[in-house]
């Protein structure tokens, strides 16, 4: 019984991530709504968000806790106080948001959202570094495991994240590409008044390829709403939604667009464009018009988006 309760949980939870937040809104409009309903008055002190992180979170039932980038793995006892064991081996606090990109002050450094369990070499080897697709031939150090290279791996080249020292790159193992990007555009959107903007823009758009390539998946899921737990009951919505990336910053607008073209190539479904699937349906119909059309009175036009 409890493992059909706890599959139903986890198919519950992850048609959950497919909710859409601020229906009808897009671009600014649902950059500021995400603002206003998802910024969390209230997140842990440092120490004792590093403390839930390790001990809590982030835990597997084996009390095993594994580092976000190269999946090293200790194991600590949850009973005893977690930051001097992960200390001791060599695992520390991530923020993929740096802290000198934005995210030293209160009450952003300690916002779980954005932080990981890391090992704490490679912590330091991306240090402030933005995200990026790395040539592998650039790569200065391979990370996997407890260990590095210096040369192009021959197996498992999938789990290593690497570092370009030269162009300022850090590129994650494959896996955990979409989880990080979704805690980027969380980050920059909740934090915007001190995230770091030229740091958001030089990495937008390779976050936003990772959040379609990397989904959401079931842990992810549940580890949001974790953390929620101890930020007002407020989960990542890029991790509940994950049309907010696109409805915001990829939604392509088009203006003075007359009837015979909104009819012909809108509405048409073998000119069917996820551009204009606003509530991710797979079908552009009246539902999404209904969202994204106002109609100047008195002209034969429609403008798409706010």
């Amino acid at each position: 019984m409890y493992k059909i309760l706890l599959t139903l949980w986890c198919i519950i939870s992850f048609i959950s991530a497919q909710s859409i937040i601020g229906p009808g809104n897009t671009k600014l409009n649902l950059f500021n709504y995400l603002i206003e309903n998802y910024k969390t008055n209230s997140t842990l002190s440092y120490n004792n968000a590093r403390d839930v992180m390790y001990s809590i979170i982030d835990l597997g039932q084996d009390n095993t806790l594994k580092g976000i980038y190269t999946n090293y793995t200790i194991t600590i006892d949850p009973s005893q106080d977690p930051r001097p064991q992960t200390n001791a081996l060599n695992m520390n606090c991530e923020h993929s948001w740096p802290q000198s990109m934005g995210a030293s002050g209160s009450p952003q450094k300690s916002d779980l959202h954005h932080l990981y369990p890391t090992r704490g070499n490679v912590n330091s080897s991306r240090g402030n570094k933005p995200f990026g697709e790395i040539d592998d031939n650039q790569t200065d150090k391979w990370w996997r495991l407890d260990y590095y290279s210096n040369n192009i791996p021959n197996q498992f080249i999938d789990e290593y994240s690497e570092v370009d020292n030269d162009n300022e790159l850090f590129e994650p193992r494959e896996d955990v590409k979409g989880n990080i990007a979704r805690s980027m555009f969380y980050f920059y959107t909740i934090y915007n008044n001190v995230a770091n903007q030229n740091f958001f823009d030089q990495q937008k758009d390779v976050l936003f390829e990772w959040h379609k390539l990397d989904p959401i998946d079931e842990v992810e899921l549940t580890r949001t709403y974790a953390i929620a737990n101890y930020q007002n009951d407020i989960p990542n919505p890029f991790v509940i939604d994950s049309t907010l990336i696109r409805r915001i910053w990829y939604l392509n607008c088009f203006e003075n667009i007359n009837s015979q073209v909104l009819l012909d190539n809108i509405l048409s479904s073998e000119n069917y464009s996820s551009n204009y699937d606003i509530n991710s349906d797979t079908n552009v119909n009246i539902f999404d018009l209904m969202y994204i059309l106002n109609r100047e009175s008195g002209q034969n036009a429609y403008f798409i988006c706010d």
